[in-house]
């Protein structure tokens, strides 16, 4: 029997460079599936969503057993990937007990879901459901997403080093081609020796003092915080003055977050060790 495609949902995400979110898998409720059972419906699980096909009249091109438009299809978001509260920004998510995905509301032509309260609890394992209701979804392909937005947190670098104080302080340069968008700014004011300025409300700070007591220690926090992102950013620099000591640092990992308490603020951190005496034990 022929199929042609009823309706299909994709998950968006800025973090990702090509916007496909394939963190989730789309499962459909208990109630849903009897009813697309029913009308000769199946569900096609793609990599970032999820396509309902109709059985149709090869004749006419119509659907077999047509739902009726009243119909609201219901969905779970199954979380597949651990990584994913650590990249995005859930505050809407999390502004809600209940989280619901849905099209209710939208007007004519709109296909992005809103985020509501949901008036059913969460099922054990669901990150949040989603309603479809196919009631003034139009003729043809009815087609929806749900966007999620990358998380924006402060960089710290942390500079473990045994070079000698020369007048020129050493810094994070972001060494992009110039014109480009994005640049992530280390001002002075935000680099502190922690060497003479101890900070006791930076617990990756007070780490690195009982680590290394006897070398220099310079934090360098971006200025404004920085979007998480799939694609590495490629330009940023260690350098004293002119000179260039490291190109294409790492990225902070999205799994390496501190918070420090004063203000308090959440970080991601990467530590840069830099000497001259490699084998010299501080």
């Amino acid at each position: 029997m022929k199929h042609g495609v009823l309706l299909e949902l994709f998950l968006r995400h800025s973090f990702y460079s090509d916007a496909r979110c394939s963190d989730f898998t789309l499962e459909p409720s208990v109630e849903t599936a009897r009813i697309l059972r029913n009308h000769r419906c199946l569900v096609r699980p793609s990599p970032d969503g999820v396509r309902v096909l109709t059985a149709v009249d090869e004749s006419t091109g119509l659907p077999f057993l047509p739902l009726p438009s009243n119909t609201a299809l219901g969905f779970h978001l199954v979380l597949r990937n651990d990584d994913f509260p650590f990249f995005s920004d859930l505050t809407g998510i999390n502004a809600h007990c209940s989280p619901l995905f849905t099209n209710a509301g939208l007007g004519a032509g709109a296909s992005e879901l809103q985020l509501v309260s949901g008036g059913t609890a969460l099922e054990p394992g669901v990150f949040a459901n989603v309603e479809l209701q196919l009631e003034g979804a139009g003729s043809g392909v009815a087609s929806f997403h749900i966007s999620f937005q990358a998380k924006q947190l402060r960089w710290a670098y942390y500079c473990i080093t045994d070079l000698a104080p020369n007048g020129d302080d050493i810094g994070i340069i972001d060494a992009a081609p110039s014109g480009a968008s994005d640049v992530v700014l280390f001002s002075d004011a935000n680099r502190t020796h922690l060497d003479t300025n101890p900070d006791p409300s930076d617990p990756i700070a007070v780490q690195l003092a009982a680590r290394y007591p006897g070398m220099r220690r310079i934090r360098m926090l971006s200025d404004q915080p920085v979007t998480c992102r799939e694609a590495p950013r490629k330009n940023l620099e260690l350098r004293r003055g002119d000179e260039s000591l490291a190109s294409s640092l790492p990225n902070p990992s999205v799994r390496c977050i501190s918070r420090m308490t004063a203000p308090q603020q959440d970080v991601l951190f990467y530590i840069v060790k830099y000497r001259l005496n490699p084998f010299h034990n501080p």
